[in-house]
Protein backbone atom coordinates (compact mmCIF):
# COMPACT_ATOMS: atom_id res chain seq x y z
CA UNK A 1 0.00 0.00 0.00
CA UNK A 2 1.46 3.41 -1.20
CA UNK A 3 1.81 6.18 1.16
CA UNK A 4 -1.46 7.95 -0.64
CA UNK A 5 -3.37 5.16 -0.62
CA UNK A 6 -3.05 5.65 3.41
CA UNK A 7 -3.13 8.69 3.41
CA UNK A 8 -6.44 8.65 1.56
CA UNK A 9 -7.50 5.64 3.72
CA UNK A 10 -6.73 7.87 7.04
CA UNK A 11 -8.33 11.15 5.31
CA UNK A 12 -11.34 9.23 4.92
CA UNK A 13 -11.51 7.78 8.59
CA UNK A 14 -11.29 11.35 9.73
CA UNK A 15 -14.58 12.65 7.34
CA UNK A 16 -16.65 9.83 9.26
CA UNK A 17 -15.65 11.13 12.45
CA UNK A 18 -16.30 15.01 11.14
CA UNK A 19 -19.71 13.42 9.83
CA UNK A 20 -20.40 11.61 12.90
CA UNK A 21 -19.81 15.11 14.76
CA UNK A 22 -21.65 17.41 12.05
CA UNK A 23 -24.69 14.77 12.96
CA UNK A 24 -24.56 15.06 16.59
CA UNK A 25 -23.52 18.69 16.89
CA UNK A 26 -27.03 19.84 14.70
CA UNK A 27 -29.09 17.26 16.83
CA UNK A 28 -28.22 19.75 19.56
CA UNK A 29 -29.06 22.91 18.08
CA UNK A 30 -32.31 21.54 17.03
CA UNK A 31 -33.02 20.43 20.76
CA UNK A 32 -32.22 23.48 22.06
CA UNK A 33 -34.52 25.24 19.63
CA UNK A 34 -37.39 23.62 21.60
CA UNK A 35 -35.62 25.61 24.73
CA UNK A 36 -35.56 28.85 23.25
CA UNK A 37 -36.60 30.85 26.44
CA UNK A 38 -34.04 29.65 28.43
CA UNK A 39 -31.28 32.19 28.57
CA UNK A 40 -28.50 29.99 28.67
CA UNK A 41 -29.82 28.17 24.95
CA UNK A 42 -28.92 31.53 22.74
CA UNK A 43 -25.45 31.37 23.19
CA UNK A 44 -24.90 27.37 23.25
CA UNK A 45 -27.34 27.89 20.03
CA UNK A 46 -24.82 30.04 18.82
CA UNK A 47 -21.53 27.86 19.82
CA UNK A 48 -23.14 25.21 17.69
CA UNK A 49 -24.07 26.59 14.88
CA UNK A 50 -20.53 28.48 14.77
CA UNK A 51 -19.24 24.50 15.46
CA UNK A 52 -21.23 22.91 13.09
CA UNK A 53 -19.87 25.87 10.17
CA UNK A 54 -16.40 24.74 10.92
CA UNK A 55 -17.21 21.15 11.04
CA UNK A 56 -18.41 21.75 7.26
CA UNK A 57 -15.67 24.22 6.30
CA UNK A 58 -13.36 21.16 7.57
CA UNK A 59 -14.86 18.34 5.42
CA UNK A 60 -15.22 20.19 2.41
CA UNK A 61 -11.05 20.84 2.69
CA UNK A 62 -10.62 16.92 3.47
CA UNK A 63 -12.93 15.85 0.36
CA UNK A 64 -10.83 18.24 -1.77
CA UNK A 65 -7.39 16.88 -0.80
CA UNK A 66 -9.09 13.34 -0.94
CA UNK A 67 -10.45 13.94 -4.20
CA UNK A 68 -6.42 15.64 -5.31
CA UNK A 69 -5.10 12.39 -3.96
CA UNK A 70 -7.10 10.42 -6.23
CA UNK A 71 -6.24 12.53 -9.17
CA UNK A 72 -2.89 11.75 -8.00
CA UNK A 73 -3.08 7.80 -7.67
CA UNK A 74 -4.65 7.83 -11.37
Amino acid sequence: MSRVEKEIEFLTEVMKLIVIALIADTGGVAGLFFKINNPVALPLIAIGIWFGITLLISLLLIVSRIQELIRRLE
